[in-house]
């Protein structure tokens, strides 16, 4: 019985991690510059290493961290010297629920984007959020 209690332990998800694939379907979308909220469609799909604690998804691999239930990731534009702006999108999903909800903001550098900004790039939370989309999230298991 005791080997038997170590193997469950040593092969559990929990002792390893777990790679989970997600597919979200769009529900919503608040346009933040009058509060208005329309309907959304398509799909966003990822897949969430809990060993890594990394999110990736088409555009790469991001780290995340943890708050309750939730996990939150931001995913930056590769912005060059002279860009006038940068795009920024953060994401929050709640691993009970399953909704998850992408903030799409834009920074703007009004003399062109130099190195003394390279602070202000890296916080999101200095960037205008332009659109809110909501989505519900489902777990899906690979075909092969």
């Amino acid at each position: 019985m005791k080997y038997l209690s170590l193997l469950l332990l040593v092969f559990s998800p929990v002792a390893f991690g777990e790679i989970s694939n997600l597919n979200c379907s769009y529900i919503s979308t608040l346009k933040m510059e009058d509060l208005s909220v329309s309907g959304a469609s398509g799909t966003e799909t990822f897949s969430v290493d809990t060993e890594k604690k990394e999110v990736t998804m088409q555009g790469g691999s991001f780290r995340y961290t943890e708050n309750g239930n939730k996990i939150m990731w931001t995913a930056l534009e590769i912005i060059e010297i002279g860009d006038d702006s940068a795009f920024g999108r953060h994401y929050v999903l709640d691993r009970v629920s399953g909704e998850l909800e992408i903030m799409f903001a834009t920074k703007y550098f009004e003399k062109g984007y130099s190195n003394k900004d390279f602070k202000n790039y890296f916080d999101f939370w200095g960037y205008d959020i332009g659109l809110v989309h909501s989505l519900q999230c489902k777990k899906v298991q690979r075909i092969f």
